[in-house]
């Protein structure tokens, strides 16, 4: 599906798309289906920006989740703290 958005986005002149991911942590998947940067990275987008989600820095809401997500993360060699990153994948098409 993606692979078709890009094709349509070329045809129709869009110098890029953006598109927003997280770290490759498995509680990021099975919760909210979200595809990882990785994911993006095989398609040809790259990182061109990075901060944390602001929605996941609010703990009173997401503690349970955040505290898992960090866990997770850390389990797997990413520093807690950019658990919650959002990341901004682009692809250019120009």
């Amino acid at each position: 599906m993606v692979r078709a958005l890009i094709e349509w986005a070329k045809a129709n002149a869009w110098e890029r798309i953006e598109a927003d991911a997280f770290e490759d942590i498995p509680i990021i998947y099975e919760i909210t289906g979200s595809a990882g940067h990785t994911f993006w990275e095989k398609l040809g987008f790259h990182l061109v920006d990075r901060h944390p989600h602001s929605e996941l820095q609010d703990r009173s809401q997401f503690g349970e989740f955040t505290k898992t997500l960090e866990e997770q993360a850390k389990s797997i060699g990413i520093p807690p703290k950019k658990a919650i990153d959002r990341l901004v994948m682009r692809l250019n098409l120009t």
